[in-house]
């Protein structure tokens, strides 16, 4: 018994030093799993070794390179401090449970739905009568295919070889595959882009922890005291700009999950939560739950709450300055109160969000001039389904032909050629949004963004330039002077888009959110980053999901995947299967008449489908409340006529507003730009 005791504690000695000096072979030995209690001491410091090394400091010693955009490929990437791992990864906490914060996916809610209401419930609920709990705020994202968490239940998504490795840094694959640059678009404008981030905004909204994590110091080191929702960005001491700098750490927090809030089986890879409504129901202009649109509201002929200032309608001053508008510097800016917290993120944005709430009032008033019967409940209803009603139809029609084809569109019935209604409602359909699409193919038209907001005037002359990243979430420019919101106005339908491609403006590679600082964000990194917090699957996962060519080494990716490209990707990655769905995905040729390649199409078409055909109140079901006559009406609907409607200093537009002018789209006067007839809503006495 002496001897066996003394002969663990030997054994206990020698995996300590192993484990302290790094003999990474050790890993293979395999007389620890002869016994169960020696395997335990091994997980145990193979545990206690992760965390020394995630508390590490990284060299901080500066180099320089000539070629901004180069990284040096010649040296292997070091295994153990390539990406920075959120501690304690191996462990599931639980959360002590908030009150107010009740999400459907512990099932402790029930609803009581009404199968004869005319109109959509603020949260969600009740769209589908079967499943009353279908796309309410804080349901988990759906997936398409299964969750690779490095345990397979919470940890980021790590590497397919042996022993789950690290995977390339993602500053690394940003700089090398997605490069700092400028190139125009020449057929869409600025509004394409734009209108794109506001749907994003609608139907996805990432749930974090409510109190602030910090895993980074403000001069951009790594703390050693953090969060377990920690998972920074590492920057290299070569990167040629941040680590330059003497930056060393890009903060990032994980998003919450089913597991955080106690709400999933043990063995259950974990969920992330959305915290906004799945439909497409214009959520971030009326808010999510009854509380939050009463807020919003005037109670006087079904408008929503304003105020004028210059001569301008603003939506009214948003409290929460520090939470909305942090980049602002002093109480007595603008900060504007919306459905949606996000809506002062950039200027333009925030004028998508008050043409919103602009129509809201419009439709309302002129429904009050109809039915003067009509009270200020049935206004505000009828204003809101209308809109919705007009929302989705641009969306489907005017927006998605543009950036998924409107040929695959109609093939897979995303879209149809008809003017009848559709009713193709399946109540057997979630309409959970896809982690892959939100996090992942939606955000490649990232690319699109431009790095200067241009300025015009009514002939639309170019009269000046703001740089986007002086004014992220601060939007105290749109009342800087009494013309600026007029001139941002038509920007939006004037200026052209960043080129689809791997290259993204330096505002958001380096300086998104940077409030002053000379660094912020990088997007990109962050969203490859994201990818990975949300172990989506593999590239290669989704090539098999979307019934693509499965590859099985890396030249397989070159049917799709351009050869200069492929070479990037065969330095940054030791093993093909590695590769995120985030970086392939977004470097595949475009697939005809699509702003993406045939993967991100793929996911695309799949959400879009599934938005649509989940929906009971879709616009083109019957069950939406609108007649014949109403569906024709709603279907004249276009951005063009929006802007007319609701944008300062708009007279004269071209006809396809998310299309640059040109001579076959060229400027019309307003009244010349089709309208909704709102005469269809009279009813009779």
């Amino acid at each position: 018994m002496i001897v066996k005791i003394i002969s663990y504690y030997f054994l206990i000695i020698i995996i300590i030093n192993l484990q302290f000096f790094e003999v990474k072979s050790f890993q293979k030995l395999n007389f620890l799993d002869f016994h169960p209690f020696l395997k335990g001491f091994h997980q145990f410091f193979e545990r206690s070794r992760h965390r020394i090394r995630t508390t590490t400091i990284p060299n901080t010693e500066t180099t320089t390179q000539s070629n901004p955009f180069s990284m040096s490929f010649n040296n292997p990437i070091s295994e153990d401090l390539d990406e920075l791992h959120p501690i304690d990864e191996f462990k599931v906490f639980k959360i002590r449970r908030n009150e107010k914060f009740v999400p459907p996916c512990c099932k402790t809610k029930t609803y009581f739905c009404d199968s004869e209401s005319r109109f959509r419930n603020l949260d969600g609920s009740c769209n589908n009568l079967i499943y009353p709990d279908w796309g309410v705020p804080n349901s988990t994202y759906g997936r398409l295919v299964p969750a690779r968490y490095g345990n397979g239940k919470r940890s980021p998504r790590r590497s397919n070889r042996e022993f789950k490795k690290s995977l390339p840094n993602v500053r690394k694959i940003r700089v090398a595959a997605f490069p700092t640059g400028q190139v125009n678009n020449t057929l869409w404008t600025n509004s394409a882009m734009l209108w794109g981030q506001f749907m994003a905004h609608d139907m996805s909204l990432l749930k974090e922890p409510d109190f602030e994590v910090e895993c980074c110091s403000s001069d951009g080191r790594r703390k050693r005291r953090r969060s377990r929702f920690c998972y920074p960005i590492k920057i290299s001491t070569k990167d040629s700009t941040m680590g330059r700098a003497g930056i060393r750490c890009l903060n990032f927090t994980r998003t919450f999950t089913d597991k955080d809030l106690g709400c999933s089986e043990k063995e259950a890879p974990a969920q992330q939560i959305n915290a906004v409504t799945s439909w497409m129901d214009l959520s971030n202009v009326y808010g999510l739950s009854k509380e939050m649109s009463d807020s919003l509201r005037t109670f006087e002929n079904g408008g929503l709450a304003t105020e004028v200032r210059n001569g301008h309608i603003f939506a009214p001053k948003e409290t929460n300055m520090q939470g909305n508008c942090p980049c602002n510097k002093d109480d007595n800016e603008a900060c504007y109160k919306t459905g949606d917290s996000r809506s002062n993120q950039n200027p333009q944005l925030t004028i998508f969000q008050t043409i919103f709430a602009r129509e809201h009032n419009r439709l309302a008033l002129k429904l009050k001039e109809i039915n003067p019967k009509w009270n200020d409940e049935r206004l505000f209803q009828e204003a809101r389904r209308i809109l919705i009603a007009i929302y989705q139809h641009i969306s489907y029609y005017e927006w998605l032909p543009i950036f998924l084809d409107g040929t695959n569109l109609l093939d897979h019935k995303v879209i149809f050629s008809t003017t009848d209604f559709v009713n193709d409602h399946d109540d057997q359909i979630n309409p959970a949004v896809l982690n892959e699409h939100a996090h992942a193919a939606f955000r490649f038209f990232h690319t699109h963004i431009p790095g200067k907001i241009n300025l015009f005037d009514n002939d639309r002359s170019q009269i000046g330039s703001i740089s986007l990243s002086d004014w992220f979430n601060r939007p105290q420019v749109l009342e800087s002077g009494k013309h600026m919101i007029e001139h941002l106005t038509r920007g939006m339908v004037t200026q052209n888009i960043e080129e689809t491609d791997n290259i993204f403006v330096k505002e958001i590679n380096d300086e998104l959110f940077a409030c002053g600082r000379q660094f912020g964000i990088d997007l990109r990194a962050a969203d490859i980053q994201r990818d990975r917090d949300h172990a989506l699957g593999y590239y290669n996962d989704y090539r098999e999901y979307c019934n693509l060519t499965v590859a099985k080494n890396f030249d397989d990716y070159s049917d799709l995947i351009p050869s200069d490209k492929l070479d990037i990707l065969k330095k940054l990655y030791k093993d093909y299967r590695d590769v995120d769905v985030s970086v392939g995905g977004a470097l595949e040729e475009l697939a005809p008449g699509a702003q993406v390649g045939p993967t991100f199409l793929c996911i695309l078409t799949e959400q879009f489908s599934r938005t649509r055909k989940s929906d009971r109140f879709w616009f083109e079901n019957s069950a939406s409340g609108l007649n014949q006559n109403q569906l024709n009406e709603i279907r004249k609907g276009t951005v063009s006529r929006l802007f007319c409607d609701n944008g300062d200093g708009i007279d004269k537009i071209q006809m396809l507003g998310f299309t640059l002018i040109s001579e076959f789209n060229n400027l019309k006067p307003c009244d010349e730009i089709p309208s909704v007839d709102l005469s269809a809503w009279e009813e009779s006495n």
